[in-house]
């Protein structure tokens, strides 16, 4: 709710979760970036990462189907990534410690 979408206000960068069980992926996407843009539009502005959650959920010609999508039609990556997956994690790491790197410069 509103609550959210203050706290949102007060962030650098927007980090997207989206479930890979979900029927499209894209269209929730772009349902939170409505809201955001219904809300503040400057919203829309701040740097964002896109992940696809629960990566091992669903199969690989899935995973790569929505890559696709997003890169195709909005020409943006989305990262997968899992839980039970040590490589993804690490990216999501290596995310946060060059953000927090470029914070304290």
């Amino acid at each position: 709710g509103i609550k959210f979408l203050k706290h949102v206000e007060r962030t650098k960068v927007l980090f997207h979760f989206i479930s890979c069980e979900s029927e499209n992926p894209l269209q929730d996407y772009e349902t939170v970036r409505q809201e955001l843009k219904a809300y503040n539009e400057t919203l829309l502005e701040k740097p964002e990462y896109l992940f696809l959650s629960k990566s091992d959920a669903v199969s690989k010609e899935k995973i790569e189907q929505v890559k696709q999508e997003f890169q195709l039609k909005l020409q943006k990556e989305i990262i997968p990534i899992s839980i039970i997956d040590q490589n993804s994690l690490d990216s999501v790491k290596k995310i946060l410690n060059k953000l927090i790197l470029e914070k304290t410069a």
